[in-house]
């Protein structure tokens, strides 16, 4: 288990409420994980949303973090977000979101490994297909904002931010299907 699951694994499912503060290695900006009863319910990096923070920690080395008790949530999003940081951290995801969907995908992120730029092609292809002639510019705005690219290997754990993000652009009666065409 490396350093980044295991702080997550500590305040996440807890009973623990406040702000965990995470320095990643060569990122000016921490990311504020708001943190409720042991439910990730924020965060942030600077003027960041939350997807958008999701998928730029993807990968990253976390350097330093710091927990401060009692911290609440100023915003919250809809549900918890537990199995996503920890899929992304490189984590088992928990399944205990008390009852939440979570609607990140569950691609095998435990170990590391890549995706070739076939298989990205692949998807992207299918996004299309199924979003129209605009998946062309939100698949490519997806990889841009992730710092992916489609003509290179990319790692497990960016694809699945890579396929959450397109993911929620998909209509909710296609998505189960995309997923599972794509998890694997």
């Amino acid at each position: 288990m490396n350093a980044f699951v295991a702080v997550l694994s500590k305040y996440l499912g807890s009973n623990e409420t406040g702000q965990l503060v995470v320095q990643f290695a060569e990122v000016e900006n921490l990311c504020k994980i708001s943190i409720e009863q042991g439910q990730a319910v924020y965060l942030s990096i600077g003027n960041m949303m939350p997807e958008e923070t999701l998928a730029f920690i993807a990968g990253k080395t976390p350097s330093k973090a710091k927990f401060i008790p009692g911290v609440t949530a100023r915003k919250k999003l809809a549900t918890p977000i537990n199995d996503k940081l920890l899929a992304l951290a490189g984590g088992p995801a928990t399944q205990e979101s008390f009852g939440a969907a979570s609607s990140i995908p569950s691609v095998g992120v435990s170990g590391s490994g890549s995706v070739s730029p076939e298989k990205l092609a692949q998807v992207i292809e299918d996004f299309i297909d199924i979003v129209g002639p605009l998946g062309t510019v939100l698949s490519r705005k997806i990889l841009e904002k992730i710092g992916g690219s489609a003509d290179k290997e990319m790692p497990v754990q960016l694809y699945a931010a890579f396929l959450s993000m397109l993911h929620t652009e998909i209509p909710e009666e296609q998505q189960g299907e995309f997923l599972r065409r794509h998890q694997n």
